[in-house]
C-alpha cells in the first residue's frame, strides 16, 4: 500500500461523494423546497407540541372550591379516626376477654352492598347463565351422516 491510500480519501468514499453530489446537482431545487417545507411545518407544529407537553405536565385544571376541599378532607379524616377508634376498642375488648378467660365478642357483621353490573331485567351473555341450564353454552353433537 502506498502512503497516499493510507492518509488520503479512499476510492469508495470518493465514489459515494460523487454520487451524492450528482443527485444534488440533478434534484437540488427539490431538496431546497423540501427543506423549506419541513422547516415551515416544524414552526407550525412546535407551538402545539410545546403546549400539549405543558398541558400534560401541568395536569388538569382544578376548579374545586377550597372550602369544599377542606370539608371533604375533614370528613375523610373523621371517618378514618372513627375506624381507628373502633379497631382500638375491638383490640382492647379482645385483650380483656383473653385476660378474663371469657369468650371474645362477636365481630360486627359488615354490610357490603352487592355490585350490580347490569340492571335486573337484562341478561348479558358474557356473564353466563340466563338459559336456565347448569352449564351455559353447549355445542351440538358431531354426528356422521350415514351415506
Amino acid at each position: 500500500m502506498t502512503e497516499q491510500n493510507l492518509f488520503g480519501p479512499s476510492q469508495g468514499f470518493v465514489q459515494l461523494f460523487r454520487a451524492c453530489w450528482q443527485f444534488v446537482a440533478q434534484n437540488g431545487w427539490y431538496g431546497v423546497f423540501a427543506a423549506i417545507a419541513l422547516y415551515v411545518i416544524w414552526l407550525q407544529l412546535e407551538e402545539r407540541i410545546r403546549a400539549a407537553a405543558k398541558k400534560i405536565q401541568d395536569g388538569p385544571p382544578v376548579k374545586a372550591d377550597p372550602e369544599r376541599v377542606q370539608a371533604a378532607r375533614a370528613r375523610q379524616l373523621a371517618l378514618h379516626q372513627q375506624k381507628v377508634h373502633e379497631e382500638l376498642e375491638r383490640r382492647k375488648a379482645e385483650k380483656v376477654a383473653e385476660v378474663l378467660g371469657t369468650e371474645k365478642p362477636a365481630p360486627k357483621p359488615q354490610t357490603v352492598e352487592p355490585r350490580r353490573y347490569l340492571s335486573d331485567d337484562t341478561v348479558n351473555p358474557l356473564f353466563g347463565g340466563g338459559s336456565g341450564g347448569s352449564c351455559g353454552y353447549r355445542p351440538g353433537t358431531r354426528r356422521r351422516g350415514g351415506g
